[in-house]
């Protein structure tokens, strides 16, 4: 039951196509401490906390402007 209030809670932010580009950018956000989940079937990104879903978006922008940036690379675990 906890887990369906999580996934309730879970704002979907866009979509990213490519599989390893979709979890190098999941990666990005856990290091800017964005709680995320990143849907391995279709690429979807999703953030748990309203307060951080404009930041969020503004990431995801910022990646699907050039998503081999420097600062998305430095992400990488």
């Amino acid at each position: 039951m906890g887990s369906q209030a999580a996934v309730e809670s879970m704002r979907k932010i866009g979509k990213i196509e490519d599989n390893s580009k979709a979890e190098r950018f999941g990666d990005y956000l856990t290091s800017k401490g964005v709680e995320n989940q990143i849907d391995p079937a279709d690429g979807e990104v999703w953030v748990y906390r309203d307060e951080q879903l404009e930041q969020a978006k503004e990431f995801l922008a910022n990646f699907l402007a050039d998503p081999e940036g420097r600062e998305f690379r430095e992400g990488q675990r």
